[in-house]
C-alpha cells in the first residue's frame, strides 16, 4: 500500500506547485491583456461613433428636399426640427446639431434636442468653422461632393473641448441626391452634428463594452486611462475607467478550490485505480451483450485491423465458422475469405483483399454492398472511431431491394398505362376549352382549364416517370453525335427565354469564341439544360437575371447555371438529387413540380461520362454545374 500511496502524494504535491505557478502567471497575463484589450475596444468605440454621425447625417443630407427647403424663404424650421434638427437627437442621439449656409453663417441651432437661437452656434464655432473651410476646399478641388460612389459624400471631423467638454464634430454638405438640384461646388449648405464624450457616449460605451466606471478627465488616472487626441495629435483628455482584471477574480476564486480538488484527487486517485479494471471488465460485458442483441452484425477491431468483439449475427450473415472468427485474428483474413468466394469482386482474392484492408487502413467511411453465394444482399458500413479502431455494421437488405424493385415495377406499369387515357383526355379537354364554334358557359370552361391544366401536370409526371424508369434500368436510348457545345447551349436558351419571362426573369450566356466539341445525345443535354433554366426562372425574384456559361477546365466542358434566388437549404442539399426531392418553397414563390427533374437530370449526364453538382462555395442564389468529357477544345 505505501508503494501506491507515497508516489501519489508525491505527485499530487508537483502537480498543486505546476498549477498554482502556471495559475498565477497566467492570470498576471490576462489582466494585461484584459487592460489592453479594453483600450483597443475605447479607441474602437470612438472610430465607430465618427464612423455613425458620418453615416447618420448622410440619411437626411443627401436629400433633394433638404436642398430645396434651405433655399425657401422664411426657412420652415418645423420641417428642420422634423428633418435634420431635433430629430437627429430623438433618433440617433445626436447632442448638437448647426446649418451653416454658404457662407459659412448659422442659420440653425438644436441643443440637447430643444432649438436654440442660430447665435449659440458661437461655441463650437472656432473648431467648426476651421473643418468647414477644410471642407468647402475638398469639395471644389473634387468637383463635386461625392467621395467613393453613390450616398458616400465627402466630410470632415476632428475631436475637440466644446463649451469646457470633450466632442466630435463632424460636417456633412447637404446635397442633391438625384444632382437635378446641385448647387454650385463649395456654395452647399452644411450640417454640423456634435456628440460629447463624456455624456452618453459613456453610457454606451459601458454597456457595449462592459467598461466599469467610465469617465473623462483632464489627466491620466491609474493604469487604465487612454488619452483622447485631435487632428492635430493633441492630447485633450483622457478616458479613464476601472480596469477588469479577471485573473485576479480566478485566482481569488480558485485558489481554495484548487486545493480542496487537490485534496480530493488524492483521497480519489487510489480508489479510481482500484475501480478501473473492474469497470473495464464490466463494460466489455456490457458491449457484447449489446452486440448480441441488435439486428445488425457488428465487428469491432482494434487499431491494427485486429478483431475484438463481434456478434454471432455478424458470423451468420457472412457465414464464417466459429475457428475463423478469433480475438486477435486480423480482418484481412475474413476479407480474403469472402475474396475467395468471389463475393467482393472479380480479380486475384489477395489483391482484393489487400486493397480493400489499405482503403479501410486510410479512416473516414466506407460503404459498399456485397451480394453473397446464396443470393442475400449485404449492406455494409464501415468507419474509424475514437482511437484508431475500426467498426462494421454489416444489414441485410435483401428484402428491401425485392420491395424496391417491385416498386419501380409497378410505377413503370402504372405509369405506362395511364399515359394513353391522359394523353386523350387532356385532348379533349384542350378542343373543349379552346373551341370558339361552342364556348362553354364561364363556370364550365373555368372548370374545364382546371381539369385541363391538372391534366397536363399529370402528363407531365408520368413521362418524368417513364424516364426515370428508363434512365434506371438502362433501357433509354441515346444517340450521341460530335457537336459544338457553343451552339447547343445557345439554342437552349434561346428555347427557354419565353418561359423565364413568364417569371420576369432574363436568361443570358457567357460563351467562348472558339468551339467546344463533344459527343454527346443533344435532345438529352437539352432536357438537361431545360431543367436548370427552368428551375433557375422559377426560384429567381422578379427582374433578376439567369446566366449560363460555358468554359473548358482541362479535358471537360463545364456548362454552369446561376441564379439569384435564395438559394438550397443546407440540410436539402445531400439529397438534392434523389428521386421526388422537393425543397420546401413556403417562402419561395410555390412552384408545382415532380421532384424527378434533377434525379433525371443526373440520370442523363452520368451516362455522358459526366457529373453534376450545386456549387457549395456560392453564397447567393444557387449555381450548378454539369461536365462532359470533351473530344477537342
Amino acid at each position: 500500500m505505501p508503494t501506491v500511496v507515497l508516489p501519489t502524494l508525491g505527485a499530487v504535491v508537483l502537480l498543486a506547485v505546476l498549477i498554482g505557478t502556471v495559475l498565477h502567471y497566467s492570470t498576471s497575463r490576462s489582466d494585461a491583456l484584459a487592460v489592453e484589450r479594453q483600450n483597443q475596444f475605447i479607441v474602437l468605440a470612438i472610430q465607430q461613433s465618427v464612423a455613425k454621425i458620418a453615416n447618420d447625417q448622410e440619411a437626411s443630407t443627401v436629400w433633394d428636399d433638404a436642398v430645396e427647403h434651405l433655399q425657401q424663404r422664411p426657412l420652415d424650421y418645423t420641417w428642420i426640427d422634423n428633418n435634420l434638427g431635433i430629430w437627429f437627437h430623438s433618433y440617433y442621439g445626436h447632442d448638437e446639431v448647426y446649418l451653416l449656409d454658404p457662407d459659412n453663417r448659422p442659420v440653425y441651432a438644436m441643443q440637447a434636442g430643444v432649438r436654440a437661437q442660430p447665435e449659440t452656434f458661437e461655441r463650437v464655432s472656432v473648431p467648426a468653422l476651421r473643418l468647414a473651410e477644410e471642407l468647402r476646399g475638398s469639395l471644389k478641388a473634387a468637383s463635386g461632393p461625392y467621395a467613393g460612389g453613390e450616398g458616400q459624400t465627402k466630410g470632415a471631423w476632428d475631436v475637440a473641448v466644446v463649451g469646457g467638454r470633450p466632442a466630435i464634430i463632424s460636417l456633412k454638405p447637404i446635397v442633391s441626391e438625384t444632382k437635378e438640384n446641385a448647387l454650385p461646388v463649395g456654395t452647399e449648405y452644411l450640417h454640423v452634428s456634435v456628440r460629447y464624450l463624456d455624456g452618453s457616449f459613456l453610457e454606451q460605451l459601458s454597456r457595449d463594452f462592459l467598461i466599469e466606471d467610465a469617465r473623462f478627465s483632464w489627466k491620466p488616472e491609474g493604469k487604465a486611462s487612454l488619452p483622447v487626441r485631435n487632428s492635430a495629435e493633441q492630447t485633450i483628455g483622457y478616458i479613464v475607467w476601472s480596469p477588469f482584471q479577471p485573473g485576479r477574480q480566478v485566482e481569488r476564486r480558485m485558489a481554495p478550490a484548487l486545493w480542496a480538488a487537490l485534496l480530493a484527487v488524492a483521497a480519489l486517485l487510489g480508489w479510481l485505480l482500484h475501480q478501473a479494471s473492474t469497470r473495464t471488465r464490466e463494460e466489455r460485458e456490457l458491449l457484447e451483450l449489446t452486440f448480441e442483441n441488435v439486428t445488425e452484425g457488428v465487428l469491432l477491431t482494434d487499431p491494427d485491423l485486429r478483431l475484438m468483439i463481434w456478434n454471432q449475427r455478424f458470423c451468420d450473415m457472412f457465414g464464417f465458422a466459429p475457428e475463423n472468427v478469433k480475438v486477435g485474428k486480423e480482418l484481412r483474413e475474413l476479407v480474403l475469405i469472402n475474396a475467395r468466394r468471389g463475393e467482393a469482386g472479380e480479380g486475384e482474392p489477395a489483391e482484393i483483399a489487400e486493397s480493400i484492408i489499405a482503403s479501410i487502413a486510410k479512416g473516414g467511411e466506407q460503404r459498399a454492398e456485397m451480394l453473397r453465394e446464396d443470393g442475400r444482399i449485404l449492406d455494409l458500413f464501415g468507419r474509424t472511431i475514437s482511437g484508431g479502431r475500426y467498426l462494421l455494421i454489416a444489414r441485410d437488405v435483401t428484402d428491401e431491394r425485392k420491395a424496391a424493385r417491385l416498386k419501380d415495377e409497378l410505377v413503370s406499369t402504372v405509369s405506362h398505362e395511364l399515359r394513353t387515357p391522359l394523353t386523350a383526355i387532356a385532348g379533349a379537354l384542350g378542343l373543349m376549352v379552346g373551341s370558339p364554334a361552342e364556348p362553354l358557359p364561364t363556370k364550365a370552361a373555368k372548370l374545364a382549364q382546371i381539369a385541363l391544366r391538372n391534366c397536363e401536370r399529370l402528363i407531365a409526371l408520368v413521362n418524368d416517370l417513364l424516364d426515370m424508369d428508363k434512365l434506371a434500368s438502362g433501357r433509354a436510348e441515346f444517340e450521341f453525335d460530335e457537336v459544338d457545345l457553343r451552339e447547343l447551349v445557345a439554342d437552349s436558351v434561346e428555347q427557354n427565354e419565353l418561359y423565364a419571362e413568364r417569371f420576369g426573369v432574363t436568361l443570358k450566356s457567357d460563351l467562348p469564341s472558339n468551339p467546344i466539341m463533344a459527343r454527346v445525345d443533344t435532345r438529352r443535354i437539352q432536357q438537361v439544360l431545360a431543367n436548370l433554366l427552368s428551375n433557375a426562372a422559377k426560384f429567381s425574384p422578379r427582374d433578376t437575371e439567369a446566366k449560363v456559361t460555358l468554359e473548358t477546365n482541362g479535358d471537360w466542358a463545364r456548362i454552369s447555371v446561376t441564379d439569384q434566388g435564395q438559394g438550397i437549404a443546407p440540410e436539402f442539399r445531400n439529397r438534392l438529387f434523389t428521386r421526388f426531392a422537393q425543397q420546401d418553397a413556403t417562402s419561395q414563390r410555390q412552384q408545382s413540380g415532380t421532384g424527378l427533374g434533377l434525379a433525371i437530370t443526373k440520370a442523363i449526364v452520368e451516362r455522358h461520362g459526366g457529373r453534376i453538382w450545386l456549387d457549395p462555395e456560392v453564397e447567393t442564389g444557387s449555381t450548378f454545374h454539369v461536365e462532359l468529357p470533351i473530344t477537342s477544345p
